[in-house]
């Protein structure tokens, strides 16, 4: 890391707290606080309606984790604010859209969830 890169990340700011998942991060470097919400941001607006794979998924980190025009910092926070959105993505979903029962799966009806609960 160069002399201005390494006196950016040193420069703390005020503490902010971005949630992932049901955990709370207390983030006070600069670099990470910009990668977390360039991040948030590009999941939200470029990938929140894709379907992804496990490959999808390793692409994304190892590029991200590795890219060479941005700082490690700024990097590492960019994906961490990517796959807090993803997971807030995921927990809309949930919510929207509650999983089938048995029944409505048509996967044995009520024979699958006696099977479930260890009862018959």
């Amino acid at each position: 890391m160069d002399r201005t890169n390494q006196r950016d990340a040193l420069q703390e700011l005020p503490p902010a707290y971005f949630q992932v998942g049901h955990t709370a991060i207390c983030v006070t470097d600069r670099q990470f606080q910009h990668g977390y919400q360039h991040g948030y941001a590009h999941f939200k607006r470029w990938w929140a309606k894709r379907t992804f794979t496990d490959y999808t998924l390793y692409t994304f980190l190892i590029t991200n984790l590795m890219n060479a025009h941005a700082p490690n910092r700024e990097n590492a926070g960019y994906v961490v604010g990517w796959m807090a959105a993803l997971l807030e993505h995921q927990q809309e979903q949930e919510q929207a859209e509650p999983m089938p029962t048995d029944e409505q799966k048509g996967a044995g009806g009520e024979y699958a969830s006696h099977l479930l609960h260890g009862a018959r």
